[in-house]
């Protein structure tokens, strides 16, 4: 699949992976994105994000604000992929 189907199948709320990446790594989209504020600047403040792609890694870290890089934009070997 190629980058421009991924994004069809990430505004239907689907996971998406390339086959070179770590066993259970893969990229979704939030549509709203929410964060409390633990430490630093604006502690205690919650912060409200518009539409977001959110990377999992396969140690359950969710990391928002995932960017494709060029060979992930350019690749055809995208799958979906079912959690």
């Amino acid at each position: 699949m190629n980058f421009g189907e991924v994004l069809e199948k990430l505004k239907r709320c689907a996971c998406v992976r390339r086959p070179e990446w770590e066993a259970g790594t893969h990229v979704y989209m939030e549509e709203h994105f929410k964060a409390l504020v633990g430490k630093g600047g604006g502690l205690g403040h919650l912060r409200i994000y518009g539409p977001v792609f959110v990377r999992f890694v396969g140690n359950s870290t969710h990391e928002p604000g995932w960017h494709p890089t060029i060979a992930d934009l350019l690749a055809e070997d995208w799958e979906e992929m079912t959690v």
